[in-house]
């Protein structure tokens, strides 16, 4: 158990960075409850003392994979403290293929779960009436594709000192290969601002299905499909 100020750097001080940091700095997210140390902050201090690097946000940054940071989650409850190294860098829910946003941007995990939720298969044509950057219809390219979702984004285990790239390209190797799929046949009415962020992003290297896009009204996109065949 950590109880003490004096515990807790003796311990820190014993934990190697070096496997993990390298070059890069450490970012820290510190937590408590339940704990004789409960001031996160002092919780970081003592830490930064022990690993002698640099003070720094306890709370963490808001892109802790800003290019040269490495975040490190502690967790205190009820004394008994866990150091976890981040290994994925940006949130996962950031599949590689976005460059550009239209307002109020649909995360790609959510989208995929809605067309997977709603039954929809690659076969059927797709309908997306609230298209904004194109979202639901790259992510029906990527399923329709089979490709895994972090396929082409980057992980912070990339920047580890002791990452073997070779061993990285062997594990993606021996994944199922992408499923030949007819092409998907999607409409996506949207307002011309949003059709630029939309074609930007479906000619990113994700999205390998022809995608067609068109500026209309729903209703208009709804009649190119026959009723029954589209999925809405």
């Amino acid at each position: 158990p950590i109880s003490s100020f004096a515990a807790l750097e003796r311990e820190a001080a014993q934990l190697d960075l070096e496997p993990w940091l390298g070059d890069r700095r450490p970012v820290l997210r510190v937590s408590a409850s339940r704990s004789a140390l409960y001031h996160t902050d002092a919780i970081a201090e003592r830490l930064a003392t022990a690993w002698k690097v640099d003070p720094v946000d306890p709370r963490g940054d808001d892109d802790p994979d800003g290019g040269d940071a490495q975040l490190f989650v502690v967790r205190n409850v009820g004394d008994e403290m866990t150091v976890s190294v981040d290994t994925s860098g940006l949130p996962l829910y950031k599949r590689g293929w976005r460059h550009e946003v239209a307002k109020a941007p649909l995360r790609e995990n959510l989208a995929a779960a809605v067309l997977l939720a709603s039954g929809w298969q690659p076969s059927q044509p797709l309908l997306d009436p609230f298209c904004g950057s194109g979202t639901i219809v790259i992510e029906a390219a990527l399923l329709a594709l089979g490709r895994p979702p972090g396929f082409l984004r980057p992980f912070a285990f990339f920047d580890w000192p002791t990452f073997e790239a070779g061993t990285w390209a062997s594990v993606v190797g021996a994944a199922p290969p992408l499923t030949r799929s007819p092409t998907l046949t999607a409409r996506a009415p949207m307002r011309p601002e949003s059709g630029a962020v939309t074609r930007q992003n479906s000619r990113s290297r994700s999205a390998w299905a022809r995608i067609a896009l068109s500026l209309s009204s729903v209703a208009a996109a709804m009649s190119r499909f026959e009723i029954g065949r589209a999925h809405v």
